[in-house]
């Protein structure tokens, strides 16, 4: 009984630290910057915009699974949008991009532990797209990637 208490323990604890403490990244920039008339930046409106955190993307060559690159995915929305109907489906839009993350080689071509920013930012745009509605989908930007694999050596081929 005890084993099995420690192990849920673990469980829970795991949980809690993918969900909240590993992303540094979008809590120091809680907030992205749109340009001002007047070449000023000022802040976007917190409603204007909608977080997927910690994607895991898979890193596959010729069949053989290389490494995992955890990546955050913020969705603009556009102006007029009414943002509670997309962030009410939030859940949805994170399942069918971790579902399309893995169908798609997202893989950077040369590295194990990056992924290709231009077609994963189009995979995800066409995603979000299909499922929140093409009306409520504005930028899409990758805030922040992380990797398993900590070196920047060369994709073994």
């Amino acid at each position: 009984m005890t084993f099995r208490l420690m192990l849920a323990g673990a469980a829970i604890a795991a949980c809690l630290m993918s969900s909240v403490a590993i992303n540094p990244a979008v809590a120091a920039d809680p907030a992205p910057k749109a340009e001002a008339s007047a070449g000023e930046e000022k802040e976007v409106d917190a409603s204007r915009y909608m977080d997927v955190s910690n994607l895991v993307v898979p890193v596959v060559r010729q069949g053989v699974l290389r490494n995992y690159v955890y990546v955050t995915v913020r969705l603009m929305m556009p102006e007029g949008v009414n943002s509670d109907g997309p962030k009410e489906k939030g859940h949805l839009l994170r399942d069918a991009m971790l579902r399309a993350s893995h169908r798609a080689d997202l893989a950077d071509p040369t590295r194990d532990d990056q992924i290709n920013r231009p077609l994963a930012i189009e995979t995800f745009s066409r995603v979000a797209r299909e499922t929140l509605g093409a009306a409520s989908v504005g930028e899409i930007q990758l805030l922040w990637l992380s990797s398993l694999r900590r070196d920047a050596s060369p994709a073994r081929r």
